[in-house]
This record gives C-alpha cells, sequence and structure tokens, in this order.
C-alpha cells in the first residue's frame, strides 16, 4: 500500500492537512487518543515493514509491548517462543496464506486476533472471522479505531471464565466449579512429574521435600497458566493439565521442563490430544489414560507425544524424533510415540 492514500499519511494514519515531514508522530497520537497508557502484548504480522514499523511504534507510545513478524514462519516463531495476548494478522501474506495463519492460531492459542484486510476484500474477512479471528480492520484505517478495537478484543479475551457458553476449556471449567453430568470434549492433555522422586524425598527429609515440591508447583502452575491451560488436579509430584489445542500444551510441557532446572531436578512429560469425559471436577477417558502412559515412558527432561499430537502440530517450529510404535497398558492397539525435540537442535 502506498505512504499516501488521501488524507492518509504513514501507510493507515489520517491527519487531513498535515504532511509527513511535519507530523510529530508520537505527540499526534497523544492529541487523538489521549495519554492513557496501556498494557498487554502484541504481535504485529504483515510483510509490509512499513506498516508493521508504524503500527508497532503506535502501539508502543500507547503502553504496549510489540513484536514483528513478517511471514507465516517467523509468527510461529515468535509464537512459540512468547506469550501474546493479540496478534494483528495481514491475511495478504506470501507463502503461508494468513487465513491458514489464523486458523493455526486460534487452533493453538488463546490470544486475541484482528485480522488486517484490504478494502474490497470481504471474502477474506467474512472467512477469516470463521475460522477464529475477533475482530478486524480494512486498510486504510485510523489510529483511533485500531486502539479501539485492540481494546475490545483485549478486553473480551483476559475477562473472568463466563458462566455460560465459551471454549472448551472456559466450559470445562465452568462445569468444575459448579458440577455437572459427564460430558465429552476435545482437549489436550498433559501429564508431568518429577523424575526419581521417591529417592529425592528420602534424600531431602519432609521439610526440604515439602519445600521443594512447592516450588516445583509454583513453577507448573505458572507455566500452565500462560500458556492458556487448566490445572486438572495434582498427583503428588505430579500434574494432570488441560488445553485447548496441542501448541498451547508443548510451550507449557518445554517451559516446565526449563523452569524446574533452576531447581536441580527434572520432570518428564507425557501428552495426547483426544476426546475427554467431564466428570464433576476431573477429566476421564481414553485420552487421559493414553496421555498418562506416555509420560511414563517419558525419560528425564523429556516430553513425549502420541503421532496424533505430531500430526496436529505440522508446520509449527516443534521438531519431533519418532521412537517407534509402542503398547500401552490398558489401551487398545500400537501407538507410534514421538521426543519433542529442543529448540534448535
Amino acid at each position: 500500500m502506498s505512504a499516501y492514500q488521501g488524507d492518509f499519511v504513514l501507510g493507515f494514519i489520517c491527519y487531513p492537512f498535515v504532511s509527513e515531514r511535519e507530523l510529530d508522530y508520537n505527540e499526534a497520537t497523544k492529541r487523538v487518543m489521549g495519554d492513557v497508557e496501556q498494557s498487554g502484548s502484541i504481535l504485529v504480522v504483515d510483510d509490509d515493514p512499513d506498516i508493521r514499523e508504524t503500527v508497532s511504534y503506535f502501539l508502543t507510545s500507547r503502553g504496549y509491548t510489540v513484536a514483528e513478524a513478517e511471514d507465516g514462519p517467523s509468527c510461529r516463531a515468535q509464537v512459540a517462543s512468547q506469550n501474546f495476548d493479540l496478534a494483528i494478522l495481514d491475511l495478504g501474506l506470501p507463502g503461508e496464506d494468513g487465513i491458514s495463519l489464523c486458523r493455526h492460531l486460534r487452533e493453538t492459542t488463546n490470544m486475541g486476533l484482528i485480522i488486517l484486510t484490504g478494502s474490497g476484500d470481504e471474502v477474506d474477512r467474512v472467512v477469516g472471522l470463521e475460522v477464529g479471528a475477533d475482530d478486524y480492520v480494512s486498510k486504510p484505517f485510523q489510529p483511533r479505531e485500531l486502539l479501539a478495537r485492540v481494546r475490545s478484543v483485549l478486553r473480551r479475551v483476559t475477562q473472568a471464565v463466563p458462566e455460560q457458553g465459551g471454549s472448551a476449556l472456559e466450559e470445562f471449567a465452568r462445569r468444575a466449579r459448579n458440577g455437572s453430568t459427564s460430558e465429552r470434549v476435545l482437549l489436550s492433555v498433559l501429564f508431568t512429574d518429577i523424575v526419581d522422586s521417591t529417592r529425592l524425598a528420602t534424600e531431602l527429609g519432609d521439610k526440604a521435600w515439602a519445600e521443594l515440591l512447592a516450588e516445583h508447583h509454583a513453577i507448573v502452575r505458572k507455566s500452565i497458566a500462560a500458556s492458556g491451560g487448566l490445572e486438572v488436579k495434582t498427583l503428588g509430584d505430579g500434574f494432570l493439565a488441560a488445553f485447548e489445542g496441542p501448541g498451547r500444551a508443548l510451550k507449557s510441557a518445554r517451559a516446565i521442563v526449563k523452569g524446574v532446572e533452576r531447581l536441580e531436578i527434572q520432570v518428564r512429560a507425557g501428552m495426547h490430544t483426544g476426546e475427554c469425559e467431564l466428570r464433576d471436577d476431573d477429566l476421564a477417558g481414553i485420552a487421559v489414560h493414553l496421555a498418562a502412559r506416555i509420560s511414563g515412558l517419558a525419560g528425564p527432561g523429556e516430553i513425549l507425544v502420541t503421532s496424533t499430537v505430531r500430526d496436529l502440530v505440522l508446520g509449527s517450529d516443534f521438531a519431533f524424533k519418532d521412537r517407534g510404535e509402542t503398547e500401552l497398558r490398558g489401551v487398545p492397539g500400537p501407538w507410534r510415540v514421538f521426543a519433542v525435540e529442543a529448540p534448535g537442535s
């Protein structure tokens, strides 16, 4: 898009009768929007460097933490390495199209999504909203509109769990809190536990072990929450957690394995994605048994997953090593197991 379009300058901001050279950008945005500071982390995904820089500068000046990505692979890498509250995504990306990337982000994260489209791309806007975008902005646009939509989406994604409706995890949380009959729902299930915990507990003694366990639990809970997951229950030195998508569960597992290193202990993790039964405040079903059995096969510091998980995150930055097929006690058939490789390996 041209830097000038009618009264629009810097690609998207409208200041009639003001030239680009005369425009003091920061002061102008304050005149338009006021001095209220914001908070939140935002990823701007656009192949046009001028638009990325301008949008990033504007949002940073309003108090947001902003990162940039120029295409699908760089977006996936950013999302895998950190958590964002919101992504502003151009649908006209080169290579992987914006619709596919929007669908991937909705399936693997809980961030808000605002799509950018051309003024005449009505079909793209409709499809983008159907695959999971929360809102859209048509180019060119004014800063007042952009900030209003950013604020609106961030309010929605950071609200407390609603009492009715919502996502699978929200519905699970509501039912777990209020009680309900069984209901099946598609979730990614993660089990973790401390390696060689019995020996550690014996060597440390009750008091030191209790202190270590408290620190371990704090790290695990923080990692689960940061990836949009839900702690289902603790299992002594282990956890059962549920996530809306496998990408979030894998991010959480990585963070847990890395986070406990400072405690000089190691954890192991296993996960599977499948239909689960919601039974009051617990999860049940073959998917849960599978994740538990897979976790039991993992070695120190290792994350094992089923082929289902591997297939669902193909194209992401997660890499896997095939561990072959294995029989799992109490679960029908042989299952192919994959180990999640460390980033950069």
